[in-house]
This record gives structure tokens, C-alpha cells and sequence, in this order.
């Protein structure tokens, strides 16, 4: 169960990270206007003005105000931006981030479709493999810091303008899925059990095999019972004599019972002592058929 929280917790945090326009935001100072403008105005309009925009992966942010920047709306970028100041460094971490939110999808399914069954050692080695993957695609995406637009935003320009990006609130909730993608590695690679069939069987687990023997002795021992009562019990008394082999047992020590074999005769008790057989005869209603 906690597998699957931190996974479905850290996919959450992955996606909103990478599609979030103010992973960072950078200042720079130029003298072209504001972040919208760098790539198309070539011409300075005077003296440098410090600027502040927010910044994503995939996005950036686009302020209602020129006064205020952090409120606005995300907007993607433009292949002119990317063009503009698109290197190599951002693209990988735009590369990165896409795995990070497929391989986050993929890990949170496998790890659902698994919560009800038990994991083989194929299985937890292919979920450790993919966790493992997705907390290093998460940290390689925190390589937009090296890029151009965090570095030398006018370079493109011919200009040697240092801009620098600080870690905004996409940023911070990638640290977050960073963290819950090493919390769920840590559990799939340490706290789930391979199953037992895939290991040795230990010799007091009982299997399958062992369980269907013992019921098979089981039902064997229950027919032996079951003759072994048949043949000890006496025959069955003919309707006729009945009524007459109903006797009291009572006496001294010794004693045994001995009905009388004829249907005519009547009841009696027969008890065995130390000094012979003593007979007593017991008179009882019969019962007429009718």
C-alpha cells in the first residue's frame, strides 16, 4: 500500500513540475524588452532594463502585468524562442521530462496491477529498474539550470548578458517527486517479498502436492474407521425380539450380558460372577402387531 501512494504521489508531482511555467524564473537585463520580445527585436532600444520571467520545460509565463510578473498565464514556446535560445542542454532536460512522466504512468499501473497478486523476481526487478530510471530522469531534468536561457540569455545576440534562474514553484515540486520517487525505489527494493515459489521451497512450507496427500491419507484413515465400526457392531435385533433384548445392565464386577437366542423365550438377565452364572428371569410386554 505505501507503494502505491508514493507512486500515485510522485506521478502527481512530476506532472504538474513538467507542465508548470514557473519551473524557475530568470533575471536578466537587456536592452530589447521583456522576455517576450528577446528573440524578434535585434535592434537595442537604449540602456539595459532588468527583467524577470517565469520559466518551464515546456512553457513560459506569459504576465497580465509588465509590473508584475508572477501573474499571468502559461504559454508555450515558440519555435523562434526555441531557435532563439534553445540549445542542446534544455532539450535534454525537455527529453527527460517527458520519460519522467511515461515512466511515472507506467510505475504506478504496474505497481496497482500488482498490489493484488504476488511479485515474482522478474517483476520486482523490472519495477526496481523503472523506479530506479524515474529518479534519475527527475534529477536530469534540474540540467535546465546549465542551459542557455539560465546562463547567457543574449548570447544569441552576440551579447555576453549573464542571466541566472532561481528555483520556483514547478522546480520545487519536482524536488518533491524526486523525493517520493526515492522513497517508493527504497520500499520496491527493500520491503517487497519475492514470491516463495520463485524461491527455493523451504521444507516446512507445505505445497500443493503435500496438501492433496494429506487428504488423500485423510479420506483413506476415515474408510478404515468407518469399516472398523461396522465390523465391531453387533447384528441387527429381527423385528420380533425387539422388545426383548432391552436389558438392565447391573451387577458386581465381572458381569456380562447374554441375551437369549430364541425369539420365545423370555427376557432374561444373565450376569457371570465369581461363583457361576446366575440367571434371572425378566418378564416385559410385548408389543402385538397388528
Amino acid at each position: 500500500m505505501g507503494l502505491i501512494v508514493s507512486c500515485i504521489v510522485a506521478l502527481s508531482a512530476t506532472m504538474y513540475s513538467m507542465s508548470s511555467c514557473r519551473f524557475a524564473y530568470v533575471d536578466f537585463q537587456s536592452d530589447r524588452g521583456d522576455f517576450s520580445r528577446l528573440h524578434i527585436d535585434e535592434i537595442p532600444d537604449g540602456n539595459p532594463v532588468k527583467y524577470r520571467a517565469g520559466v518551464g520545460l515546456f512553457s513560459w509565463l506569459l504576465p497580465y502585468d509588465e509590473d508584475d510578473w508572477s501573474r499571468g498565464r502559461c504559454v508555450g514556446y515558440t519555435e523562434a524562442q526555441l531557435d532563439f535560445f534553445g540549445d542542446g542542454v534544455l532539450q535534454f532536460s525537455r527529453v527527460f521530462g517527458m520519460i519522467s512522466v511515461l515512466g511515472g504512468i507506467v510505475a504506478t499501473f504496474w505497481a496497482l496491477f500488482l498490489s493484488c497478486r504476488s511479485f515474482t523476481r522478474c517483476q520486482t526487478f523490472s519495477m526496481n529498474l523503472i523506479l530506479g530510471g524515474l529518479v534519475c530522469c527527475v534529477g536530469l531534468t534540474f540540467f535546465m539550470f546549465r542551459s542557455q536561457v539560465c546562463q547567457d540569455l543574449l548570447s544569441s545576440h552576440g551579447e555576453s548578458a549573464a542571466s541566472g534562474c532561481t528555483l520556483d514553484q514547478g522546480g520545487l515540486v519536482a524536488v518533491t517527486a524526486f523525493m517520493f520517487w526515492c522513497v517508493a525505489f527504497s520500499m520496491s527494493l527493500f520491503h517487497i517479498q519475492v514470491l516463495a515459489q520463485d524461491e527455493e521451497i523451504l521444507p516446512d512450507t507445505p505445497t500443493t502436492v503435500d496438501l492433496d496427500e494429506r487428504d488423500e491419507q485423510r479420506g483413506q484413515l476415515m474408510d478404515e474407521r468407518k469399516k472398523r465400526r461396522e465390523e465391531q457392531a453387533p447384528p441387527e435385533a429381527d423385528d420380533s425380539t425387539s422388545t426383548s433384548r432391552w436389558f438392565l445392565f447391573c451387577g458386581p464386577r465381572g458381569q456380562s450380558v447374554q441375551p437369549s437366542s430364541s425369539p420365545s423365550a423370555q427376557p432374561q438377565i444373565q450376569y457371570v460372577d465369581d461363583d457361576g452364572v446366575q440367571e434371572v428371569e425378566l418378564h416385559l410386554p410385548r408389543k402385538s402387531r397388528n
